[in-house]
């Protein structure tokens, strides 16, 4: 692949973009995602992807940018869970 901040733009283009498919071609097969508000842990890409699939109010569609506050030269796109596009 390429160095580290080449993958983290691409992972956050496409999660602006709102493409499984680019985050999923990003993320190791054996991925572990924690939810620290809910405690959730999202264990591999098939049940990353079921989570996205199967939210209650459907696939997050509306983005902001939000920066790093170590490198606030570098814009991350997050997604709201639920949002849709206007």
């Amino acid at each position: 692949m390429s160095d580290n901040r080449t993958i983290i733009e691409r992972f956050a283009q496409a999660i602006g973009a709102n493409d499984t498919e680019a985050q999923d071609r990003l993320l190791a097969d054996d991925i572990v995602e924690t939810y620290p508000q809910s405690g959730e842990i999202i264990r591999g890409k098939a049940n990353r992807r079921g989570i996205i699939e199967n939210y209650p109010g459907g696939t997050p569609r509306e983005t902001s940018e939000v920066s790093s506050p170590r490198s606030a030269r570098s814009p991350i796109r997050t997604a709201r869970r639920g949002a849709t596009s206007g």
